[in-house]
């Protein structure tokens, strides 16, 4: 047979695939023979050519195998030229899809009875066929009427080309994997039926030559469930809410492809159900969970975040999301980030054990309140030095607020830790005390002279401190004396007295032991009516500030609705800088960090969530760029602002 003479281009593609060295004229012979030469190494070579050599390979391995023993002997090697091939011209999806097929069919284990109890494959050799042993287990599950667990359930939905699978399952795929397991499981906890058509199981391989038959493998008298639609319709959905919960992680993922070490990093679980964290971030959930069992912890916000290897600032809602996770743990937190207060990366948080509850539950005027109270307390308290007897006296006030649950005891316990760490000024609060009638202060001043008898002395530096807020409460200064005086009789009474012992349990007394401080509950009582007498008189006064401050709030929002307005899905700041952003065509990095700023948002987290907004409803993002950060110009006309 005629060879062309000169050197050809490889690239060119032979007419047929399927074709036969007969069928080549001169030069793709030629072009053939250069390739084997050139060790088959050639990374531009047509697909043909490859084709071509795979048909020989075939062969020894399907035809040969059955009655040449050096055949059998080869099969090892063969299958690893197959891997090489594969690897080399990955390219080519027509002659990659055929060679695994190969593979499967050699790796196929011998058929025998219940396959359905080996392990499932999750991958297929082919795009428009599910593996031969997934077809085999699944006629044998009908035949026996076994029910179809979650490891075949997950097979199936991964295997089957009538079953729509989009890029977070092949980006994310091990989380997919557990994700659509418990999924299954918890809406099929005894598996589905597979039922037992009338389709019968046929399994042969096609080979890539046309010259080549290769005889059927006998199953046995199998149906072919894979032509049914019942299950499939039950699985498919699951697949699409899977995907679904996956998605924001799997764009995170893409955006961190580079450093693979952030999909382990807060910023990334806050985007997974809790089950599919990393082992080392339930094992930190856990030993939160067990700090808090005893007793509140106090730790910067920095601190809490770094053990789940935060690379840095969080954005406000991803602080939320957080707080959201901790809380449906029991660990409850402050600043009450989910009732809208704000949680700084250098200040204290402080963990306690709660129960979840709504919000808006701590959005009362009685609550209000509380937290008030708490504050000039801890803020005089602090300004000399708070001790173990005031700490006590302050938890024992909260102890006596019988009209709040027990959880919002535990969280205002925990407000008064904080504010203990870093309490307010008593200037802060200028503005609440202006408002108060002067019998009301007096009531103020009383409550604060027995807060500071809670240890049983009255040093020169308690007294300076309560004459500075005897002055900011108005009060003639002259009065705190007798207030002390009153105070001390009352803690003389037993209300509340310092002991050096510190016996380890409560006893029948009703005594409660083991801090170093004793409480008389025969005085709880008269505790709580003075409690609740400054409590009523804070009211009235708060009321009345909240009142006023709703009235403002109102007005601004009727001044400035279009800052108010949420845009698609994204709350008021991030819907503010969006319109922000797109009034220019770019931005200098520091010139949108002071805008951030004001709007108490940090710009990378608002710039990212803001681009998923964008890639969610339009695939595109809205900004490009780190500095300048310039607006990509085709999403101005999809925007509506």
């Amino acid at each position: 047979m005629k060879v062309a003479t000169s050197h050809v281009d490889l690239a060119t593609t032979l007419t047929f695939y399927w074709s036969t060295y007969d069928d080549l004229d001169p030069k793709e012979r030629r072009g053939y023979l250069q390739w084997l030469a050139g060790g088959r190494c050639d990374p531009k070579a047509g697909s043909g050519y490859v084709f071509m050599f795979f048909h020989g390979l075939e062969r020894r391995l399907l035809v040969d195998t059955q009655s040449d023993a050096e055949a059998r002997e080869d099969c090892i090697a063969i299958k690893a030229e197959i891997e090489r091939l594969i690897s080399l011209y990955y390219q080519h999806a027509s002659f990659c899809s055929q060679a695994l097929r190969l593979l499967e069919h050699l790796d196929m284990p011998a058929i025998s009875e219940r396959m359905y109890l080996l392990e499932p494959p999750t991958k297929s050799a082919g795009r428009y066929e599910m593996p031969t042993l997934t077809r085999v287990a699944l006629g044998q599950m009908a035949k026996d009427k076994y029910p179809l667990n979650s490891g075949w359930a997950l097979a199936w939905a991964m295997t089957d080309p009538n079953i729509s699978r989009r890029k977070p399952i092949v980006r994310c795929s091990d989380l997919f994997q557990r994700l659509f397991k418990a999924e299954y499981t918890q809406r099929y906890p005894g598996g589905l039926k597979v039922l037992n058509n009338k389709t019968r199981l046929r399994i042969t391989y096609p080979a890539s030559s046309p010259y080549l038959d290769v005889p059927p493998i006998p199953v046995g008298d199998l149906p072919d469930v894979s032509v049914t639609s019942g299950i499939r319709k039950k699985l498919q959905p699951i697949v699409e809410e899977c995907t679904e919960l996956l998605t924001p992680f799997s764009r995170y993922v893409g955006r961190n492809v580079e450093t693979p070490d952030k999909y382990d990093a807060l910023e990334g679980l806050l985007l997974l159900p809790i089950f599919l964290w990393p082992e080392y971030a339930k094992h930190e959930l856990e030993k939160l969970q067990s700090d808090v069992d005893s007793d509140a912890i106090a730790l910067t916000f920095n601190d809490l975040a770094q053990r789940f290897k935060s690379d840095g600032a969080l954005p406000r809602n991803q602080i939320t999301a957080l707080a959201r996770v901790l809380e449906g743990l029991n660990i409850g937190m402050e600043p009450d980030v989910l009732a809208g207060s704000r949680a700084k990366t250098e200040e204290h948080v402080v963990l306690f054990e709660t129960e979840p509850d709504e919000p808006a539950l701590r959005a009362t005027t009685d609550y209000s309140v509380a937290l008030t109270t708490l504050d000039i307390a801890t803020s005089v308290a602090a300004s000399g030095g708070t001790n173990q007897a005031q700490s006590a006296l302050l938890d024992q006030h909260i102890d006596s607020w019988t009209h709040f649950s027990v959880t919002h005891r535990k969280r205002l316990k925990a407000y008064q830790l904080l504010q203990r760490l870093q309490p307010p000024t008593l200037s802060s609060l200028k503005k609440r005390i202006a408002a108060l009638q002067h019998d009301e202060k007096r009531t103020i001043g009383y409550f604060l002279a027995q807060l500071a008898q809670a240890d049983g002395t009255v040093t020169p530096q308690h007294v300076k401190l309560l004459e500075r807020a005897y002055k900011a409460l108005q009060l003639d200064t002259t009065s705190l004396y007798s207030d002390l005086h009153g105070a001390a009789s009352s803690a003389s009474g037993g209300i509340i007295s310092a002991r050096r012992s510190l016996p380890a349990s409560t006893g029948a007394d009703g005594k409660r032991q083991g801090s170093g401080i004793v409480l008389d509950m025969h005085k709880v009582a008269q505790l709580q009516r003075e409690t609740a007498a400054v409590s009523a008189l804070l009211a009235n006064v708060f009321k009345g500030d909240q009142e006023d401050e709703q009235i403002s709030a109102e007005a601004t929002a009727q001044n400035a609705s279009d800052a108010e307005t949420h845009l698609y899905g994204l709350d008021t700041e991030h819907s503010a800088f969006l319109r922000l952003l797109v009034s220019r065509n770019a931005w200098t990095r520091q010139a949108l960090e002071n805008a951030t700023a004001t709007m108490d948002l940090m710009l990378d987290g608002a710039l990212e969530q803001i681009n998923d907004m964008a890639f969610e409803l339009f695939d595109m993002p809205v900004s490009e760029g780190d500095d300048p950060i310039e607006i990509n110009p085709d999403i101005l006309s999809e925007l509506t602002l």
